[in-house]
């Protein structure tokens, strides 16, 4: 349910905008993974007087949810008894050799990383790069090579130039 967003989590999206920390700032967020998902879902985290769940049955409703994919991030961090982060990089890109493939801008070269703009009376303006706690639901950073690798695992049925991460099985189904 956590995958396909039919858990009834949802976010909110003033918290989750409000977390955000822009390159200038140091672009990566100094909230914790774990904290961030305990301080919106714990009866006793910091946001427990905001509401995270729709009142629906859970599988019976879609709605997106980052929240959602932040908990899966943490559960693995949990289940594996290491960050996500490493977790990701020891098993998937640095086998890989996905070497341009990051979640944090204190890992990238910002230099070779493109500028996001945004267009606005007229004109386009450049943005920061920035980060969040919830670094799983979408902070991966990486370059059309690195894309590319990842794209022929499915291809080639979980592997890649002999590495395999995902069982035929998996990428099947």
């Amino acid at each position: 349910m956590l995958l396909s967003h039919t858990s009834t989590i949802i976010d909110d999206e003033e918290i989750y905008d409000s977390t955000y920390t822009l390159h200038t700032n140091g672009g990566d967020s100094p909230i914790a993974l774990h904290d961030y998902v305990y301080d919106c879902l714990a009866e006793d985290g910091a946001w427990s007087d905001r509401t995270f769940y729709i009142d629906k049955e859970p599988g019976t409703f879609h709605e997106y949810s980052n929240l959602g994919y932040a908990l899966i991030g943490l559960i693995a961090e949990v289940v594996m008894d290491q960050p996500f982060s490493e977790l990701t990089y020891e098993r998937i890109f640095d086998p890989l050799g996905m070497d341009r493939t990051r979640w944090f801008l204190s890992e990238l070269d910002e230099s070779k990383m493109a500028v996001p703009y945004e267009f606005s009376e007229g004109s386009y303006i450049a943005l920061p790069h920035y980060g969040f706690p919830s670094y799983p639901d979408g902070q991966l950073k990486s370059n059309i090579e690195d894309l590319l690798i990842f794209m022929q695992v499915f291809l080639h049925k979980g592997s890649y130039q002999g590495v395999e991460i995902l069982s035929s099985s998996s990428v099947e189904e």
